[in-house]
């Protein structure tokens, strides 16, 4: 049951053909509540629906974050300054868990 969760993972993450970076250590084995996906064309998503990080630090003023499990996928050109903009909304949204997403 647990490689058919991180399977599921990884499809969800390939329908937003994001070319995220690999690990040697593999997919988390947990299953996200929210997904925030940054693309190298500087749009993102969350949980497949496009944003911008105006609305993601909206959503976070509003509780939306607060104890829950996100993953973050960031492609492989995106700038790391996207980066730690999506990871301070979540910090400041009280986001429960954190998990990178890797291929």
């Amino acid at each position: 049951c647990e490689h058919n969760v991180k399977e599921l993972v990884l499809q969800e993450f390939k329908q937003l053909e994001i070319d995220l970076p690999k690990s040697e250590s593999g997919v988390s084995e947990f299953t996200p509540d929210l997904q925030i996906s940054v693309k190298a064309n500087e749009k993102f998503y969350l949980d497949k629906k496009e944003t911008t990080l105006s609305e993601l630090s909206q959503f976070a003023s509003s509780n939306k974050f607060r104890n829950q499990i996100v993953s973050v996928n960031v492609e492989k050109k995106v700038s790391y300054d996207y980066f730690l903009k999506v990871l301070d909304i979540l910090k400041k949204g009280n986001a429960k868990k954190i998990n990178l997403g890797t291929e």
